[in-house]
């Protein structure tokens, strides 16, 4: 089953708009490297119409979702841990 993937560029944004960094320097920020990593990770496929709810694990953003069918179809979730370094 197909999932669509967030790109990587999508998620940085989002994690850039979303990040609150401590006040510093211009120059100083304008030198740092930051290395944005995604690493997938899938769930097993669930049937939302018996009731059954989805939580990302601790830690995890949701990142892909696919469904085949009708209402009574399978739905799936792909979610990642993002993580950020420097």
């Amino acid at each position: 089953m197909p999932m669509k993937a967030l790109p990587t560029a999508m998620v940085a944004a989002a994690l850039t708009a979303l990040t609150v960094l401590p006040a510093v320097p211009a120059a100083a920020a304008a030198t740092a490297e930051v290395t944005i990593r995604v690493e997938r990770s899938y769930t097993e496929t669930v049937q939302e119409w018996r009731g059954i709810p989805f939580t990302c694990p601790t830690d995890q953003v949701l990142t892909g979702r696919s469904h085949t069918g009708d209402e009574n179809g399978s739905t799936s979730y792909r979610y990642s841990l993002v993580t950020l370094e420097g």
